[in-house]
């Protein structure tokens, strides 16, 4: 018989010793304090003789299980997104849900995390993240049986739509790359008119640019310092150039330092790009000497890019094409941008004088 009661994290600690989580952890990884932050569950020692018997009955150990076979396989997770979720282990999951028998985990339990994480300070943004990994891994769990519960309306946390994202405008990027120093103005240049993301543009070789067509192929992506030879979304695609982002790189083909990978952006040493480092040093200065939000993302140049795309007027199919997405519901976020009659019908006005201008054919 396991019986349960509210208790506080003074109390777990007693019972199940305290968090192996070091406050040096917790701060470096999640900005959060070390200690568990919520209200926990405690069961007699009774419970934790019955699951010795199956280590797969607890959450801790159908975690284990959950991402190995994640980390293995014909598509594993890249090895930077595991890491993170051993982050989100350490400092959420495994605190809160650890112990727990994973037939006494149900949706008012995952409600229960959810309202203990934002009172205690916890972004609803970090915390979408955070549920990420604990959707996949009792959604794997039930497909094989080992977990009672189908969670398909448990964690229903709708992306924001795109008008919502940080993008920029023409304008405020030009004061962007005009801030920057000149050795990585065609690094942000190119992501930003291609939408490529980060791990694509670090592991961007010259022998995938086509400057004659004006194409670059996509078809791998650094994972850690390793290039993988497939993409996110495991698939090749390839993006087209606009006019002048293809005279940029032809010119910067003759600056490029040179690297073992015959990489397109290195760093100046002829080393991958190191996303932090770049961070830091370069472009959240930049974006404090351009005036802009030094909260802006190198990702929101992927979106910044949607974002133009979508008042060009790219269809939706154009936009899964370009960026390589594979739902059409990612496209539809930012064709909400075009939100008015009036966007739509002057969008519809200027095909029209196009087509008429150019004559009979």
């Amino acid at each position: 018989m396991v019986t349960k009661e509210t208790s506080s994290v003074g109390m777990w600690n007693q019972v199940r010793g305290p968090s192996t989580v070091s406050a040096k952890t917790c701060a470096s990884e999640s900005r959060q304090p070390s200690r568990a932050p919520f209200s926990r569950v405690v069961r007699t020692r009774q419970a934790e003789d019955d699951r010795a018997g199956n280590p797969l009955l607890n959450f801790s150990a159908a975690w284990s299980a959950w991402r190995a076979h994640r980390a293995s396989g014909s598509r594993p997770i890249a090895n930077s997104t595991l890491a993170d979720y051993d982050s989100m282990y350490r400092c959420f999951l495994g605190p809160f849900f650890g112990d727990l028998l994973l037939a006494e985990i149900d949706a008012e339990m995952v409600g229960d995390f959810q309202l203990d994480m934002l009172s205690y300070g916890v972004s609803a943004v970090r915390y979408g993240k955070v549920v990420v990994p604990l959707r996949a891994c009792l959604r794997w769990h039930f497909r094989n049986g080992t977990f009672p519960h189908d969670t398909t309306f448990w964690f229903d946390k709708p992306a924001p739509p795109a008008d919502e994202r940080r993008v920029l405008s023409f304008e405020e990027f030009e004061r962007l790359l005009n801030a920057l120093p000149d050795f990585y103005r065609p690094h942000v240049a190119f992501a930003a008119y291609t939408g490529l993301r980060l791990g694509e543009l670090r592991a961007l070789c010259w022998q995938d640019v086509d400057l004659d067509r004006g194409i670059v192929h996509v078809r791998r992506v650094m994972d850690l310092d390793t290039i993988r030879m497939y993409t996110k979304t495991k698939s090749s695609r390839s993006v087209g150039l606009p006019g002048h982002i293809r005279e940029l790189l032809t010119a910067w083909q003759g600056e490029c330092p040179a690297s073992d990978q015959n990489l397109v952006f290195p760093q100046s040493s002829g080393r991958v790009l190191e996303p932090s480092d770049f961070r830091k040093r370069v472009f959240r200065p930049a974006l404090v000497r351009a005036g802009l939000n030094p909260a802006f993302r190198i990702h929101d140049l992927r979106h910044t890019a949607a974002s133009w795309y979508v008042h060009a007027g790219a269809s939706v199919v154009d936009l899964m094409r370009v960026f390589g997405w594979s739902q059409m519901q990612t496209a539809m976020r930012y064709i909400h941008m075009l939100d008015t009659p009036a966007t739509l019908a002057a969008l519809l006005s200027e095909s029209r004088e196009t087509s008429l201008s150019a004559g009979p054919h």
